[in-house]
C-alpha cells in the first residue's frame, strides 16, 4: 500500500496533515513517526558524542544556545573523531535527514516496504553506533533476539511505545 501525506495549511496559520482518503490514520502511518523519532535518537546521540570530545562543539558558537543540528553534528563528529562515523554511515545520516525533511516539511509518498526498510536502516545504524561509541546494544537492551537481521519485533514494540506514550500525554493533557 501507499502513502501518502499532504500538509495543509488552516486560515489561522496551523497546519494539519491529510492521509490519502483515510478518515481514521492506517497503521502503516506510525513509519512517518518512527521515521522522525529514529532521526531525532541519532541527532541526540552524536551530540552525546559530541559533548563527551567538548562541549562547545554542541553550539555554532560559543557561549550562544542555539546548538548544532544533525548535519552539522555529523560533519564536527567526522572532524573531531574520525573513526566515530564511517562513510557508509555518513551516507545513512544523509538519506536519514533527507527523508526526515520529506516526511516533516512536505508532501511525501513511499510504499510501505520503502518506510519498513528506512526504519530498518535506522535501526542498524543506531544499534551499530551505540555498540561501538557506548557499548550498549540497544536491541538487546529491549530485550529482543539480536540474531534477527529484519528487527520486525523491535519495530512492533517501538511503535506500540510511541502509542502508548502518545495515549498518556493525550490522557494527561485532558485532566489539565
Amino acid at each position: 500500500s501507499e502513502i501518502n501525506s499532504y500538509v495543509h495549511h488552516r486560515p489561522d496559520g496551523s497546519y494539519y496533515w491529510y492521509i490519502g482518503a483515510h478518515s481514521t490514520l492506517p497503521p502503516y502511518y506510525n513509519y512517518k513517526w518512527a521515521i522522525l523519532h529514529l532521526v531525532q535518537s541519532i541527532e541526540l546521540l552524536l551530540k552525546e558524542s559530541l559533548y563527551r570530545i567538548n562541549p562547545d562543539l554542541l553550539f555554532y558558537k560559543p557561549g550562544k544556545p542555539r546548538s548544532v543540528d544533525l548535519a552539522e553534528a555529523a560533519k564536527r563528529l567526522r572532524r573531531e573523531a574520525p573513526q566515530a562515523l564511517i562513510d557508509s554511515e555518513i551516507d545513512t545520516i544523509g538519506r536519514a535527514l533527507s527523508i526526515r525533511n520529506q516526511v516533516q516539511h512536505y508532501a511525501f509518498s513511499f510504499s510501505e516496504k520503502q518506510c519498513e526498510a528506512v526504519v530498518k536502516d535506522l535501526i542498524a545504524f543506531l544499534r551499530r553506533y551505540c555498540q561501538r561509541e557506548f557499548s550498549i546494544d540497544v536491541v538487546n537492551y529491549f530485550g529482543f533476539d539480536s540474531r534477527r537481521e529484519d528487527y520486525r519485533d523491535f519495530v512492533d514494540d517501538v511503535f506500540q511505545r510511541f502509542a502508548r506514550a502518545k495515549s498518556d500525554i493525550s490522557e494527561t493533557e485532558r485532566q489539565y
